[in-house]
């Protein structure tokens, strides 16, 4: 009896979801990590002739936490070590485990988003810009997508060939014989 191999679609799903829970999350850490470097002297202090001159000038940029920033940095690299058990296939229960994280970030990620998206617009008094209306339109796409991968990748991984996959074989017919993929 052969073990079933691993197929497209497990591929994709593993893949949709490092892109989606680690690539984006690590590359907007590292972003905030320069906008907090920039912001802090301490940290990158930026000397020009003797003087000091401000990182960043205007008004304040980001309200950024550090410890927020590292959180998010640790969870995405958490699930790249989940992805990588999963894209081996051992041990079984990590198709379970997949899932269950996929949909816990989802769940953050969605509440994040929902929160973003629910504030209030500024009043005209405070000011209207154009980056806050093209925020919030982002934010819709961005919803959109963190909507439609996890679904994919928590339907695709209870499907049979995805079940299989993780089992080690196939599942026997009633009458004996195991049954292949159709």
């Amino acid at each position: 009896m052969t073990k079933p191999p691993r197929t497209l679609g497990v591929s994709l799903a593993i893949l949709a979801g490092v892109f989606l829970f680690s690539c984006l999350p690590l590359t907007q850490t590292a972003v905030l990590l320069v906008l907090y470097a920039r912001q802090n002297p301490e940290i990158l202090p930026s000397q020009q002739s003797g003087q000091d001159l401000p990182t960043i000038v205007g008004a304040d940029v980001l309200e950024l936490s550090l410890p927020a920033i590292l959180v998010q940095a640790v969870l995405a690299l958490g699930f790249v070590v989940v992805a990588i058990l999963t894209w081996r296939g051992k041990p079984a229960p990590m198709r379970f485990v997949f899932v269950g994280v996929v949909i816990l970030l989802t769940a953050g990620n969605l509440i994040q988003l929902l929160t973003f998206v629910a504030a209030p617009a500024p009043s005209p008094q405070t000011g209207m810009d154009s980056a806050g209306d093209l925020s919030r339109a982002v934010t819709v796409s961005q919803l959109c997508v963190t909507l439609l991968i996890p679904t994919y990748i928590v339907w695709y991984m209870n499907r049979g060939p995805a079940r299989a996959f993780f089992r080690g074989h196939y599942l026997q017919d009633p009458g004996g014989e195991p049954s292949q993929p159709r």
